[in-house]
């Protein structure tokens, strides 16, 4: 193991047979490159380390280096000249508005809600008269628990209202 977090097989000679940088997966440390036409994936929740919904993968243009030591994120021309910063890693980003769509889920799926937590983590509710597709999944979405009714503009219009829902942080 090296002090940069790198995990190695070598040889008896130092020749290095298999380093773990080489085949990443959902983590980048400080040094570590991601090679062309290599892919990292977010794991799936906090405690399901399988593929994600967000993937980088680094296409044949040149190298996406991740995470050195200044915490930037750039792209590095094969002499290892920096062609241009892509990101400060600074601050977290608020992955609830970060990825809100026009239209779809967003961070926790359909008929859903994201709140971002005083720890910084996405935190996925249900509106009042919905429960999550999945209890052991808060990320998959929402349902409706009761039977869904039209308005037309008669008489029944009266049973319908809109919900407010303040924007608000959890503890």
């Amino acid at each position: 193991m090296l002090d940069t977090g790198n995990f190695g097989l070598a040889c008896q000679d130092s020749t290095n047979l298999w380093e773990s940088f080489d085949h990443p997966t959902d983590t980048i440390l400080p040094t570590q490159k991601l090679n062309v036409n290599s892919s990292l994936f977010g794991c799936y929740a906090e405690m399901n380390y399988s593929s994600g919904r967000f993937m980088m993968q680094l296409l044949s243009n040149g190298n996406l280096v991740v995470f050195n030591q200044s915490g930037y994120i750039y792209l590095e021309a094969k002499n290892g000249s920096i062609i241009s910063f892509i990101a400060v890693m600074e601050h977290p980003l608020d992955i609830c508005t970060s990825i809100r769509q026009a239209t779809g889920g967003g961070a926790c799926g359909f008929n859903s809600y994201c709140i971002l937590a005083n720890d910084q983590r996405p935190k996925c509710m249900c509106p009042p008269g919905y429960s999550f597709l999945d209890p052991d999944d808060d990320m998959n979405g929402c349902k409706q628990d009761f039977v869904s009714e039209e308005c037309d503009g008669g008489q029944d219009a009266d049973l319908f209202y809109f919900q407010d829902m303040p924007t608000q942080k959890l503890a």
